[in-house]
């Protein structure tokens, strides 16, 4: 009882905490208004006969990519829905279908100059024409009949893609103006079912997908060191990972709570928030709670991963504040050391995150110094400090530690930065450390 009253003052709280200046994000607008079109009498008999085949094409197609793989139900449903409009447009215009055999090009053209009469965007167009082109491509085996969709979108013939609202919840407002506060969401859950309310609690304070929080247990997943243990997908354990709550200051007080809360909830090593429900009934009531609830709002902009968007979006924030450049008057090893701390905070951040591409790290890091606060910094300045990581394996948080310390060491000038440089590349090329 008493772990519940600290952790409602915590939630509450995080409310207070709230920027308002972060109310002022820019709200996500619809791309069309995406009309539906009316057939009636023999017309829309024509178009009941042949949306039987299109369906049955539909479910046959695979992904774009040529994997052989199957996709989502949802996107099957939107290849549906944007070939039976193409349908629909060209039996209201006239033009002769007697079968689905029979769909070309004058039917997308038709159906490409309808959108471009609803204020359609251009992103909305070209997702349209690309789901038509596969239908006829990969369903109905007519290759190379489309023309580019240049052909058939102009300069000026739709709208612009809409800007879209930051990822998160912080700064977003609901239907009344007032700001929406993810602490606040949680608590009207945590009135409807309080496992549900400790899920998005996982997702907010220490970053976990849905999946990953369904799966975590908290009796056998925090070490005397104070992280915690995520499981992945994966059986193997190829997707496990470490989170350490201390690095976002913002939620740290949250994620300590809500996993002493999970341990009382949870009084066996191997139960997980919903004890023993198998998997899909979890999340089938855990769903019930969040709905019953109305925390979801399109409107809003609000959707059940915008809880770990905000996670993400305060990893960020803290990172930009982590390492500062006091000031340049050290030379240029203090400088590009500097610098390489930046990269050993942002890498630590990226992995606490959970994000497990190395390409994605380098996009990552690319970001930070794009800052305008950052442009400043040559090239080669940041070549070298990118450089001073050759020889660490993706992922090995002992050896970024071990790093943060040498560099230290460098700002402080108890040791060269050339020195460090060799180490790095004797190590890199004798392949004691491989990336």
């Amino acid at each position: 009882m008493k772990q519940t009253i600290q952790l409602n003052e915590i939630l509450v709280n995080g409310q207070r905490q709230a920027s308002k200046s972060e109310t002022d994000g820019i709200r996500r607008r619809a791309a069309s208004k995406r009309n539906v079109v009316v057939l009636t009498g023999a017309k829309q008999l024509q178009f009941e006969a042949l949306r039987e085949h299109i369906r049955a094409i539909v479910m046959q197609l695979r992904r774009r990519n040529r994997s052989g793989k199957s996709v989502q139900l949802s996107t099957e449903e939107s290849r549906c829905a944007n070939v039976e409009r193409c349908v629909r447009v060209a039996l209201r215009d006239g033009l002769k279908l007697p079968t689905i055999r029979h769909l070309g090009e004058p039917h997308v053209a038709n159906f490409m100059r309808w959108l471009a009469g609803e204020n359609c965007s251009r992103a909305y167009a070209a997702n349209v024409f690309t789901d038509l082109r596969h239908f006829l491509e990969s369903g109905l085996q007519k290759h190379n009949l489309l023309y580019d969709l240049k052909h058939y979108i102009g300069p000026g013939s739709l709208q612009r893609a809409p800007k879209m609202s930051a990822r998160g919840i912080s700064g977003k407002v609901d239907v009344n103006g007032n700001p929406i506060i993810a602490e606040d969401l949680i608590l009207r859950v945590r009135e409807y079912d309080v496992r549900a309310a400790l899920i998005l609690q996982l997702c907010l304070s220490l970053g976990l997908s849905r999946s990953e929080a369904f799966r975590f247990r908290p009796r056998a997943h925090q070490s005397i060191t104070g992280e915690i243990y995520v499981d992945g997908a994966d059986e193997n354990g190829a997707d496990d990972r470490t989170v350490r709550p201390e690095l976002v200051s913002r939620f740290a007080n949250l994620a300590t709570a809500t996993v002493n809360e999970a341990k009382e909830l949870c009084p066996n090593c191997n139960d997980t928030i919903y004890r023993r429900l198998p998997l899909w009934r979890a999340r089938e009531q855990f769903i019930v709670a969040v709905k019953a609830a109305g925390i979801l709002s399109v409107e809003n902009d609000v959707s059940l991963g915008s809880f770990r968007d905000e996670f993400v979006n305060a990893a960020w924030q803290a990172g930009s504040e982590s390492v500062k450049f006091v000031s340049t008057d050290g030379g240029e090893d203090c400088v590009v050391a500097t610098a390489a701390l930046q990269v050993q905070a942002r890498t630590v951040h990226f992995l606490n995150c959970g994000w497990r591409h190395p390409k994605k790290l380098v996009q990552y890091v690319g970001t930070h110094f794009r800052q305008d606060c950052l442009k400043w910094l040559t090239r080669t300045q940041r070549r070298r400090a990118m450089s001073l990581f050759d020889d660490i394996a993706f992922g090995d948080t002992l050896a970024l530690e071990r790093r943060r310390l040498e560099l230290l060491s460098v700002q402080k000038a108890q040791m060269a930065l050339r020195a460090l440089e060799d180490s790095v590349q004797e190590n890199y090329l004798n392949g004691t450390q491989h990336r």
